[in-house]
């Protein structure tokens, strides 16, 4: 089972590769040069980022017979959100007016940190 940080790690990293966004779970950019109806690319919000990730992760693990438990979400959630300053939401935060995907990877470091931190402490 994967560690909160490499979860938070992987997620970052998702979201550099795939792009972020605000407002919505997923947003759908189109090409204008591409016939109509074509996704140029997703890009994701910090949810639907750590979701893609866990999913993708899961769907392999539940293929050898398991399937992850709430911890497995919760602890780098929780890392996510006391890193933020404890929003209301994680959504929240993300759709924040102004909110630069600087940011957004700044919390990403510092949540890996403290998760880090956590997962070497018995």
């Amino acid at each position: 089972m994967k560690k909160a940080s490499e979860i938070l790690r992987e997620t970052k990293e998702f979201l550099m590769e795939h792009g972020w966004c605000t407002g919505s779970y997923q947003h759908d950019e189109y090409d204008s040069d591409a016939w109509e109806g074509e996704v140029f690319r997703t890009t994701y919000c910090i949810m639907g980022g750590f979701g893609m990730v866990m999913n993708q992760d899961s769907h392999a693990y539940e293929g050898r017979g398991g399937s992850y438990d709430m911890m497995t979400w919760m602890h780098p959630l929780r890392c996510l959100w006391e890193t933020m300053g404890r929003p209301e939401t994680i959504e929240s935060w993300n759709d924040t007016t102004g909110r630069t995907f600087d940011e957004v990877c700044d919390v990403f470091d510092r949540a890996e940190k403290l998760a880090l931190v956590r997962e070497e402490t018995p």
